[in-house]
């Protein structure tokens, strides 16, 4: 298994079965409609399964803005933590990753990023419609105070 991954294609898939890795969870997605055509596709043989977060919970302007250009929805005054969870559960996503960053990145200075209340609503609302929640963070005390909101794993520190 392959816990964190960005899958884009077929092909990809592909690889990672033929590497031994039969499944693969992506964790922040670029385009909803792929990551569901590759739900689909991963049923086949000689795939890996795949299991998508969709996009990533983050608000705007934060991680992974430095280095994509594709518009995400994000957290903000027009989107809440209930919708934003209602649109991924809409989308059919199989977990939730939540991006809390506040590091440096190559020396330029933190993004952007989820303010602790909301990353707790998002772990209580996600769970409490039985959507599986991990977090990506940028270090060990971020790390230690999310714990106090028991989401169910963490994919960075």
């Amino acid at each position: 298994m392959n816990s964190h991954t960005h899958i884009w294609s077929e092909e990809q898939l592909k690889e990672g079965y033929y590497n031994g890795i039969l499944t693969i969870i992506g964790l922040h997605a670029s385009n909803s409609d792929r990551d569901r055509g590759l739900k689909e596709l991963s049923k086949k043989v000689g795939l890996s399964v795949y299991f998508t977060s969709g996009y990533a919970a983050r608000v705007p302007g934060s991680n992974p803005s430095q280095i994509s250009s594709f518009p995400i929805e994000t957290i903000n005054d027009s989107v809440s933590v209930k919708k934003w969870v209602d649109n991924r559960i809409a989308e059919n996503v199989d977990l939730i990753k939540v991006v809390r960053d506040s590091a440096e990145f190559f020396g330029a200075p933190p993004l952007p990023t989820l303010p602790y209340d909301s990353i707790r609503d998002l772990i209580k609302y996600a769970q409490s419609k039985g959507i599986i929640t991990v977090v990506h963070t940028s270090g060990v005390e971020e790390t230690i105070r999310i714990s106090e909101f028991q989401p169910d794993g963490f994919v960075h520190d």
